[in-house]
């Protein structure tokens, strides 16, 4: 008899609705892949682990999970059995199907039945609210994935010992202990726009703050501020998000119209990747995104606080460790927006628990470009075993020391401080 003990964590991606919007869904797990070859006995087909730890992503703008699918899967393979991940789009942004990115009010009303608010998809409550209900779809499939796997391991067991291999029985019963011995705990994970929509979620569902370890911010766009010029323009363009929208609506509908080998030639310009250039060549032709994306894009400039949220972060970083990753060039979430946590955390406004890196290498649309994806892979692969620590002084170093630019960094910092 050979047992494979090695199993390999695997994809499903599926289309739901969430709020009666069509919402795309990721999910990344270790299946044990066990079975006997002797022609007696029980056989174990391959079926979804229990994790202890499991990765949330939410996505910055344009709202689609698909620009960081790998790097997920790079982060479970690394961190090994027992940890998952989970990630959604934003509601109407979806990419799969013809139903996915939609065309909001008439899609509302066709589907008075389904009592799809408007507001969900052009608002940041709405997209708030709408995380809040996929969080309790994610609860209840990881309840019945333990559920599954602790009755399926109760009945493997008795079955082994039929059988008469205590040895066996032995090894299994040690590694099942592991991976469904304790409810499973969340690590949240936001790019971007995703950030504010994580700590919002936090904030209005503290049953899932309980049950959350720590936080990831890649990139934060929590706070809108900019530097001056870029303000301005910034300003200027969620003052008119009409003019926007036409501009837009017409260049995509430009778009639909060519050859897609052509915009796939033009995307390529910028974006090498293939499955990453796709994604982006999908979105330029579908002329309904545009009014999504600056609709709810310009709120985002309007409504996200333009100081320092100090009442969230604070609330949130006294009881949970805060990872921040702060990258060069960022209109989004610039150095500066750093330095004043620094300061803030210096006067004992804002806790210790807060933790930044500055990269200056990187860029906020690390997906789009070559190469910078594996940076920000072991950026958060040491964050998170720092939090699976326990987040202790000695590991948080660690983490903040972990990079060579960002040690020289610091040292600017600590100088414009």
């Amino acid at each position: 008899m050979t047992i494979n003990d090695r199993p390999t964590p695997q994809i499903e991606e599926r289309q739901t609705k969430i709020l009666g919007w069509p919402t795309d869904t990721l999910c990344i797990d270790y299946y044990a892949s066990k079975h006997e070859e002797s022609s007696t006995g029980p056989r174990t087909p391959s079926r979804k682990e229990a994790p202890h730890t499991v990765l949330i992503l939410f996505p910055g703008n344009p709202g689609q999970y698909d620009w960081y699918v790998q790097d997920l899967l790079e982060l479970v393979k690394r961190l090994g059995r027992g940890y998952a991940a989970r990630a959604v789009s934003h509601a109407g942004h979806s990419l799969s199907g013809n139903a996915g990115i939609v065309n909001v009010e008439e899609y509302a009303r066709l589907n008075t039945n389904e009592n799809a608010d408007v507001s969900t998809p052009w608002t940041i409550r709405g997209q708030v609210l709408h995380k809040a209900a996929y969080m309790q779809q994610v609860i209840a499939e990881l309840d019945e994935v333990q559920l599954q796997w602790d009755t399926q391991t109760k009945d493997e067991e008795a079955e082994q010992s039929t059988y008469g291999r205590p040895c066996d029985l032995k090894s299994k019963s040690t590694s099942t202990t592991r991976l469904s011995s304790t409810t499973p705990r969340f690590i949240f994970m936001g790019h971007s726009f995703g950030c504010h929509v994580v700590q919002q979620l936090c904030i209005l569902k503290p049953e899932l703050l309980e049950r959350t370890l720590g936080f990831l911010h890649l990139m934060p766009f929590i706070r809108m501020k900019a530097d001056y010029f870029n303000q301005m323009k910034l300003n200027l363009g969620a003052s008119s998000p009409s003019v926007l929208i036409t501009l837009g609506t017409l260049l995509s509908r430009t778009y639909q119209a060519l050859p897609k080998s052509w915009v796939d030639a033009f995307v390529k310009l910028n974006i090498h990747d293939d499955k990453t250039r796709d994604i982006a060549v999908r979105l330029l032709r579908q002329p309904a995104f545009v009014r999504n994306f600056f609709t709810l894009g310009t709120e985002e400039i309007r409504d996200i606080p333009k100081d320092t949220d100090i009442s969230t972060l604070g609330f949130l970083g006294k009881r949970r460790p805060i990872f921040m990753l702060f990258v060069g060039n960022d209109q989004w979430a610039p150095f500066f927006h750093m330095t004043e946590i620094a300061r803030l955390q210096a006067k004992n406004i804002l806790p210790p628990n807060i933790f930044m890196t500055y990269l200056p290498e990187l860029r906020h649309d690390y997906v789009s470009h070559d190469g910078m994806s594996s940076t920000v892979v072991g950026w958060c692969l040491q964050c998170i075993t720092s939090i699976a620590m326990e987040g202790s002084a000695m590991n948080t170093k660690l983490v903040n020391q972990g990079f060579s630019s960002n040690r020289s960094q610091k040292g600017r910092l600590r100088s414009k401080l």
